[in-house]
């Protein structure tokens, strides 16, 4: 009879099948995880924000570690006029792939609650992500500028209109919140 290390055929066969079910769970897991996201697109897309938003529930509820449902879920919150809640996945979003648009993001809804400390916060996050970006600049300059922090707040315009800021408002930024997407 075959052995290896003393487990015999039917004992690797189990392993086999263990592995070959986990792994097909585990695809169909993500397959589920990405209608959620994809529904939720097309409903954000259509203007139905209360869908977009359960859908990405829905998704987070599968995989809370999604970087894209926690961004797309905070983008939806932020349309829908709910910062706080919306500063809370976009900066859940951050923590998990540490990119700057969902700091940005966060700050702008700090911002749009009129706290400047807290949008200052999630900017400094941004701007370790990429600091010569002309959008996380502007908005670190909007926090600033909030804050009464003068030098740091035109320091941070100069550099984002060198990288071609287009002088866009605090409701410029809230309205140009775009969806990820489905993967």
């Amino acid at each position: 009879m075959l052995r290896l290390y003393g487990v015999g055929v039917a004992g690797l066969a189990l392993v086999a099948l263990t592995i070959f079910l986990a792994y097909d769970f585990y695809q169909q897991h993500l397959l589920d995880v990405n209608r959620h996201v994809a529904a939720a697109y097309s409903a954000y897309s259509r203007g139905d924000l209360g869908t977009a938003e359960q859908q990405l529930r829905g998704a987070l509820s599968l995989d809370d570690g999604n970087y894209t449902a926690h961004l797309d879920l905070g983008l939806v919150l932020l349309k829908a006029g709910r910062y706080s809640d919306a500063g809370a996945e976009l900066h859940r979003a951050g923590d998990i792939n540490h990119v700057a648009t969902a700091y940005l993001y966060a700050g702008v809804a700090a911002l749009a609650m009129n706290q400047p400390r807290l949008a200052r916060s999630e900017m400094a996050l941004a701007l370790a992500q990429a600091p010569y970006d002309a959008d996380v600049n502007a908005v670190a300059a909007m926090a600033d500028r909030a804050s009464g922090r003068a030098a740091p707040a035109a320091r941070e315009l100069a550099i984002a209109r060198s990288y071609g800021y287009a002088g866009l408002t605090l409701k410029d930024y809230i309205a140009r919140a775009m969806l990820e997407g489905p993967d």
